[in-house]
């Protein structure tokens, strides 16, 4: 992160505007006075190199100003979601030991004060494996237990430059951002935008999708980024922008065509990017512009700059061309590790870099395809089953709002499928209705053998669904 200072001290008397919060315009000027007042209040405050910061706050320019002003005081960063269930912040506290909290102080909307707080009197001693760590990140918990990543400044920068050039980023854009801060996705999407010189347009969250659409037109945003989940609440908007964005980009779960072909009608003329990463690459490690390869709707596409993406299967050798095998990632912007974790980062490592624990297959060209993660490809009467095929076909039906498809342990097949449905009225399809539908596209084997329908799915805040709750269930736990 300190190139990111480095490049924001030359731009100290750049009027250019570097933020928009609310309406409010703050320049690049104003940007680099208030990272440089913050940071000599965290100095004055007791802070120093090394130490860890957890900094608690929703989207907010406290937050950007907060990372980038403990990053030229040298220390590590803990963004953390505010609003995180009480015994999950204090498992991920226990885990992280933070010296000091960052919290939002004055109702200023563009500057605002913050105050910082002394949380342990008995600071940690000196941890080799900070040296370097810019952040830790603790991840989603889309599989269980949150884990923090360490990432150096580097690593951040890295990736960060690598989105810069495969979305063409020049001063000249605009970048609505509304997902959370506090992971790493809208975080890269932060910080390439004032890598390539180009104005964020801050939201603090997407409760409210048609104000977005009308942002759009209002600050003449040229890209946004976004999960299906929240994609899909745009593309349900009956207000459309006058001037359609340059891009738009998906990451954070699969792209089923019938949205791709939602948002081409609701943005007409943006090019559509779909992205494959996790925080653990920091974060992007794929993309694909459709707008370019039409006729790939549904690939994760190659890897981006920076970044090695190879398919390996179990024995550690690479997969064939249309062979489906774990995605491993390696590159100057992998993590350091887990954070107070040795066994775990021991088990996702190998000579080939981080084992992801998803699985995809790649054509003759070398494009990816997601299947999932590791149990979302299973085998039902010897046949390979994939919940993300499935989800595709169930999404076509119009009376599906949503779906998750897990494995359930069969004794005769092994495993079979069951789809989890959100209808788009209380009067769309029965499980009937949906199975009937799903052989017409879908061999027998990858039907499912149960259809329930719930009010919502259980999703994290970046609106990845919690599977894992729905694998509890199926074995017998309440939903």
């Amino acid at each position: 992160m300190q190139q990111l200072i480095s490049i924001l001290d030359d731009r100290r008397d750049d009027p250019r505007p570097a933020l928009i919060f609310e309406g409010s315009v703050l320049s690049y000027a104003d940007l680099c006075q208030a990272v440089g007042a913050m940071a000599e209040r965290l100095r004055s405050s007791g802070v120093t190199p090394g130490q860890k910061v957890l900094v608690s706050l929703s989207n907010s320019p406290a937050f950007a100003l907060g990372m980038l002003a403990l990053s030229e005081v040298g220390a590590v960063s803990i963004p953390l979601n505010p609003s995180m269930p009480e015994k999950e912040r204090a498992r991920v506290l226990a885990i992280a030991r933070p010296q000091f909290a960052l919290g939002l102080q004055g109702q200023h909307r563009l500057m605002p004060g913050v105050y910082i707080r002394a949380l342990n009197d008995r600071p940690d001693g000196h941890e080799p494996e900070l040296e370097d760590v810019s952040t830790i990140v603790f991840t989603s918990g889309t599989t269980g237990a949150p884990k923090g990543v360490l990432l150096s400044g580097d690593a951040l920068l890295t990736n960060s430059r690598a989105v810069v050039d495969y979305l063409g980023l020049t001063p000249a854009d605009r970048t609505l951002i509304f997902l959370p801060l506090y992971y790493s996705y809208p975080m890269s999407q932060l910080l390439s935008t004032w890598i390539a010189g180009g104005t964020v347009v801050l939201m603090k969250n997407l409760m409210f999708p048609a104000e977005a659409m009308k942002l759009i037109d209002r600050h003449g945003v040229t890209g946004l980024g976004g999960v299906p989940t929240s994609l899909s609440l745009l593309a349900n908007q009956t207000v459309r922008p006058q001037q359609p964005p340059r891009y738009v980009m998906s990451a954070g779960g699969p792209l089923a065509p019938v949205l791709v072909r939602r948002l081409n009608a609701v943005f007409p003329g943006a090019a559509l990017f779909n992205n494959y990463g996790c925080t653990e690459i920091g974060p992007r490690a794929t993309a694909i512009n459709y707008a370019d390869h039409p006729q790939r709707i549904g690939s994760i596409g190659r890897a981006i700059a920076g970044v090695d993406v190879r398919l390996i299967k179990p024995d550690l050798s690479e997969a064939a061309p249309m062979e489906t095998a774990e995605i491993v990632l390696n590159g100057p912007s992998l993590m350091k590790g887990y954070y107070r974790d040795p066994d775990t980062t021991a088990q996702r490592m190998s000579r080939w870099g981080f084992h992801t624990g998803d699985y995809a297959h790649a054509d003759d060209d070398g494009f990816l395809y997601f299947e999932g993660r590791h149990d979302d490809v299973f085998k039902s009467g010897g046949e390979k089953v994939s919940a993300r095929e499935i989800e595709d076909v169930m999404l076509e039906h119009p009376g599906v709002l949503e779906v998750a498809v897990v494995a359930q342990p069969d004794p005769l097949l092994g495993y079979v499928s069951v789809a989890y449905v959100v209808r788009s009225d209380e009067s769309g399809p029965t499980q009937q209705d949906l199975q009937v539908f799903c052989r017409r596209k879908l061999s027998f084997h990858k039907v499912p053998q149960a259809v329930h329908f719930l009010a919502r799915l259980e999703r994290t805040d970046t609106g990845k669904v919690q599977k894992f709750r729905l694998k509890e269930a199926v074995q017998g736990s309440v939903l």
